[in-house]
This record gives C-alpha cells, structure tokens and sequence, in this order.
C-alpha cells in the first residue's frame, strides 16, 4: 500500500502530528504508547500510518498521554475521520444497498443453530476488536492455526500467537451483548433499513 500524503490527506497529516508528539514525549516506541493507553500496538501504527484515524476515545487518551491539546486534536481527528468517509454519490447509494443486503444476510445466518452472532455496541468504544479481523481455526488432530489482517494478512501455528488470538477474542466476546440481545438488535435494524 502507498504511504499517505500528509500535505493532502487529513488522516496522515494528523497521523504524522500523532508520531511526533508520542516521540516529543519520550515515547521512543509504538508499543510503548499502546501499553501506556491501553489499546494494541496496530491502533498506534495504523492512526500514524494515517491508515485508520484513531476514534475520539484514543484520541482523547493519546492527548493526554502526550499533552497535546485535545479539543484542538479532537476537530482533527473529526475531519480526519469525514474525509476517509468521502465517496462518489453514485458509490454511496451502492453502499447502502450493499449495507442492506449484507443485514438481511446475517438475520438468515441468525437462524442456522450452528452460528452464534454477538453485536459489540458502539457505545463500548475501543476494544480488542478493533486491532483487525483475525480467524482461529482447530480440527481434530491438527494444530490451531491463526489467520490475521494486518498490513499484511499473516497465518501462523505459532502457539504463542494462537494464544493471544484466542484471548483477544475472549475479551471481544466479554464487551459483546448476549447472542439474544444482539439477535433482537440485528432484526430491529433489518426493519429500520426496510421503512427507509
């Protein structure tokens, strides 16, 4: 993936700033950060990447962490966060459409007794979740083998790894409502998109 350009995309320029102000900080390390406030090391470096704006809550912990002015970085990270959401017209009534069908997929999916949907609510902010999407996989007489999305998508037996996959998940499942309460929030907004 191309490196973004600060001078004309909002998500680098506050990114670069970010970088800057973790290292003016003495933070020498993204992991050092990411123990600090408490989120993955991957939401450090995909917020100074300009990849992936960090959300209000990181960005409100990194200001402080760092002593940046938070209500100043705060508008930034807002218009960070709405010129990564900018797409044709033609492409958002797509997404709309695509977001309906993706919806009405997962009430069917709700309905198999093999499948266990959990919605983990916006209002809970930043979880384990948000480092990226990850797979664990296990048979009978195999090893668990771990599938992640990062910079790079990574499959790995390492048991380490695998461990701290699993237990990522666990705290992601912990943040989650329970599969009847998430159930009943899956159906109420298949039938908000049906009134649109």
């Amino acid at each position: 993936m191309a490196p973004h350009d600060p001078d004309t995309d909002p998500a680098a320029f506050l990114g670069r700033e970010l970088k800057r102000a973790r290292q003016a900080a003495g933070f020498s390390s993204q992991d050092a950060l990411s123990a600090r406030l408490g989120f993955d090391r991957s939401v450090i470096t995909k917020a100074e990447n300009g990849d992936r704006p960090p959300s209000p809550d990181v960005l409100s912990a990194w200001c402080e962490a760092t002593g940046l002015d938070s209500e100043h970085f705060g508008r930034l990270g807002v218009l960070a966060r709405r010129a990564g959401r900018l797409v044709p017209e033609w492409f958002g009534e797509w997404l709309e459409t695509e977001r309906e069908a993706h919806l009405s997929h997962i009430v069917e999916l709700l309905e198999q007794p093999n499948i266990s949907v959990q919605v983990v609510p916006s209002q809970t902010g930043a979880n384990a979740g948000l480092s990226g999407a990850f797979d664990l996989a296990s048979g009978d007489g195999s090893p668990e083998v771990l599938r992640m999305e990062a910079v790079q998508d990574v499959t790995s037996e390492a048991r380490s790894l695998v461990r701290r996959a699993a237990g990522m998940f666990v705290r992601v499942q912990a943040d989650a409502l329970p599969r009847a309460a998430s159930r009943a929030l899956i159906l109420e907004a298949a039938e908000q998109w049906k009134t649109r």
